[in-house]
């Protein structure tokens, strides 16, 4: 389909972006994934244009919060959901999602594409 939405999710650990990007493509999502920052900035200018990043919860915050810089710097119009651990929040960011359950976040991700 065409007018799929398009999601790059940046993940910390395997098991996690694996799982993630299963339930995304079941509710109709493109997804794109990249464990850690360094492969999704190799990976990215590869790709066709992005419609939504997600951020994993499995890396200390300033590796997250690099990452935020790093897409903001390059993909500027593009939104960004980081999935946190129940103790944090990517402050600068207008999207933010405990990572589970996914009912917690699923519903961001409309938002986020509007």
């Amino acid at each position: 389909m065409a007018d799929r939405k398009r999601i790059f999710q940046v993940a910390y650990r395997e098991e996690h972006f694996v799982a993630r990007a299963n339930l995304l493509r079941c509710q109709g999502y493109t997804v794109t994934s990249a464990i850690g920052n360094e492969a999704a900035k190799t990976v990215l200018p590869l790709l066709p244009p992005v419609d939504l990043f997600i951020i994993g919860h499995a890396a200390p915050e300033q590796t997250r919060l690099d990452m935020v810089a790093w897409l903001r710097g390059r993909y500027p119009q593009t939104s960004i959901l980081a999935l946190n651990p129940s103790h944090e929040q990517l402050h600068t960011l207008r999207f933010n999602a405990v990572h589970y359950p996914p009912q917690a976040w699923l519903p961001l991700i409309e938002a986020a594409l509007a």
